[in-house]
C-alpha cells in the first residue's frame, strides 16, 4: 500500500518544482550626467518595487567626475570604518510583494588618496545590523568590476525593504580622496505570494494522500470504476 502514497507525494513535489524561480537584473544605476536620481537612470523602475535615489551621507560630490559615474570625496581618514560615512540606495517593495534579491554588481575605482577600504553592507527591513557585507580595496585609477553575492533571499525571508550602503575609509586626503562607482545593478526577483487558486492542485493532491493513508481501500475502489 506504500506505492500510492509515494506516487501522490512525488506528484506534489513535481508541482512545487515547476514553480518558476527567476533571478535577473532588476534595476541599474548607470548615472547619466553623473546623476544619482532614480528618475534620471536610463532604465525604468521595475514593476512592484521602487528604487530610491543613489545618495551620499557625510561625503561630498566630486566636481568634474567622469561621465556615467557617481563620484564622491571627503571620505573618512580614519583607519577604521565610520558607519556615518557612506553612499547608497534603498529599495521598497509594493504591498504584497517581496524582494528576493541575490547579488549586487558594480564597477569601482579610487584616486591615489581615496579610501583604501570599502565595505558594501546590505540592510533588510530597516535593521541597523547588516544582513551581509562585502569588503574590497578599490584599485587606483582602474575601473574594476565586482559582484556582491549574498545568497538569494526568498519569500520565507519576508524582505520588503533593502538598503545598500558603500562605506569608505582609510583615505589619505579629504577633498582629493575620491571614490567612483558605475553600473550598480541589483539582481534577483520581485515576487508575490501565490494566490490560493494556484495552490488548488497541490492541496487536492495532499488531500488525496491523507485520505488514502487513512482509508487504503479508497484508492482501490476508485481504480475499479
Amino acid at each position: 500500500m506504500k506505492a500510492p502514497r509515494f506516487f501522490v507525494i512525488s506528484a506534489i513535489a513535481g508541482l512545487v518544482a515547476q514553480a518558476p524561480i527567476q533571478a535577473s537584473l532588476i534595476f541599474v544605476y548607470d548615472f547619466p550626467g553623473n546623476s544619482g536620481l532614480a528618475s534620471d537612470q536610463t532604465n525604468p523602475q521595475p514593476a512592484n518595487a521602487i528604487f530610491g535615489d543613489f545618495t551620499r551621507n557625510n561625503v561630498g560630490a566630486t566636481p568634474g567626475a567622469p561621465a556615467n559615474t557617481f563620484g564622491s570625496n571627503t571620505w573618512s581618514l580614519s583607519a577604521s570604518m565610520d558607519p556615518t560615512v557612506y553612499e547608497g540606495f534603498s529599495i521598497t517593495a509594493a504591498g504584497g510583494y517581496h524582494l528576493n534579491l541575490s547579488s549586487l554588481s558594480f564597477s569601482a575605482y579610487r584616486s591615489s588618496t581615496g579610501p583604501a577600504n570599502v565595505e558594501v553592507g546590505l540592510f533588510l527591513n530597516g535593521s541597523t545590523t547588516a544582513y551581509a557585507t562585502f569588503d574590497f580595496s578599490p584599485v587606483v585609477a582602474t575601473n574594476t568590476p565586482y559582484t556582491f553575492n549574498f545568497g538569494p533571499l526568498t519569500d520565507a525571508d519576508n524582505v520588503t525593504t533593502a538598503t545598500f550602503k558603500f562605506f569608505g575609509w582609510n583615505a589619505t586626503s579629504g577633498i582629493g580622496g575620491q571614490f567612483y562607482v558605475s553600473n550598480v545593478g541589483t539582481n534577483g526577483s520581485i515576487s508575490s505570494l501565490p494566490e490560493s487558486s494556484s495552490l488548488a492542485p497541490i492541496l487536492l493532491l495532499l488531500g488525496c494522500a491523507l485520505a488514502t493513508r487513512r482509508s487504503p481501500g479508497l484508492l482501490r475502489s476508485l481504480g475499479k470504476r
